[in-house]
């Protein structure tokens, strides 16, 4: 982060680094120490790097790193870095019976190609169909 930030040279190494990053956010909400954005400059770099046509290419064996049990997040921890613990309490489970009077589906809801609809728009169902 420091190199990207602070030197003109620190974004190659950068984008070539972010390619590994899965996007958990738990760099930028939890484990960064000076309250950066990590995350966020590597999604940027992936981005930047297939608008250019990059693709990342593994050049050494993948190792798992030895102290891999000793790095991972405490849960307890995490929820108290993020403020959520608070929330963490029990709450009574109310059945309701709730029947909609329309249901509205979104057909492109992620990433991908779009859903391809079997109905036409405002078709109507009776219950149980």
């Amino acid at each position: 982060m420091r190199s990207l930030g602070f030197t003109a040279t620190g974004a190659d190494y950068w984008n070539q680094m972010a390619e590994l990053c899965c996007s958990c956010g738990l760099c930028t909400l939890y484990a960064c120490p000076e309250e950066l954005f990590p995350k966020e400059a590597c999604d940027q770099s992936k981005q930047n790097m297939r608008a250019e046509g990059v693709k990342y290419v593994q050049k050494h064996p993948v190792k798992v790193h030895p102290m891999k049990e000793g790095r991972r997040v405490p849960l307890k921890m995490l929820m108290k870095k993020l403020k959520v613990d608070n929330w963490n309490v029990h709450t009574p489970f109310v059945e309701v019976n709730y029947e909609p009077s329309e249901v509205k589906l979104k057909l492109k809801q992620a990433v991908g190609e779009p859903s391809i609809p079997t109905v036409s728009l405002q078709n109507r169902f009776q219950k149980g169909m």
